[in-house]
């Protein structure tokens, strides 16, 4: 079976708690492809299985065999994203042995997420002024369309930066 799977980066847990439910019900996790938003299952025993996200894309030689030799398995990596799978019968592992470990993957994704949206702004102020120069009496339904969208997925971005900050600051605390 194949999903479409949309998760925000903000909201791991969310996504984590989805495939664990899925491998409860039967349905195992075979591969995760496309950033991992589509995933592909297989029919198996109900097992518990914990997933765990991580945004690294610096990961060390050393630090994958230690997580590997702990008996996770990566069961895919995108865009500095990897996806961790661990079966388990009793306790619940956790990936992040503590709350500095979610502190600093949260904090690498908001810092390379301000890097990105900095890169914006320039894009923005080149690209409005270059067509209101030239298009100033003219209407033209693709800029528009781009005014009223491009405003909302930034605002999407911002509200994101914000949840990530929030959760650094409740684990900081």
């Amino acid at each position: 079976m194949k999903e479409f799977y949309l998760w925000l980066g903000w909201n791991c847990e969310k996504f984590e708690h989805h495939l664990e439910e899925m491998a409860q019900n039967g349905w195992r996790l075979k591969s995760a492809k496309l950033g991992i938003t589509v995933l592909e299952y297989e029919r198996q025993e109900p097992s518990k299985v914990r997933f765990c996200l991580d945004y690294n894309p610096k990961y060390t030689v050393d630090a994958l065999t230690i997580i590997r030799d702990d008996g996770w398995k990566d069961i895919s990596n995108s865009s500095g994203w990897w996806l961790w799978e661990k079966e388990y019968q009793t306790d619940r592992p956790n990936l992040f042995s503590d709350k500095s470990s979610l502190l600093e993957r949260d904090k690498r994704l908001l810092f390379f997420l301000l890097i990105l949206f900095a890169t914006q702004f320039p894009l923005i102020v080149v690209n409005f002024s270059n067509h209101y120069e030239r298009n100033l009496h003219s209407f033209d339904f693709l800029m528009v369309l781009v005014s009223t969208v491009y405003p909302l997925f930034l605002i999407f971005w911002i509200y994101g930066m914000i949840k990530l900050y929030m959760g650094i600051r409740k684990y900081s605390n």
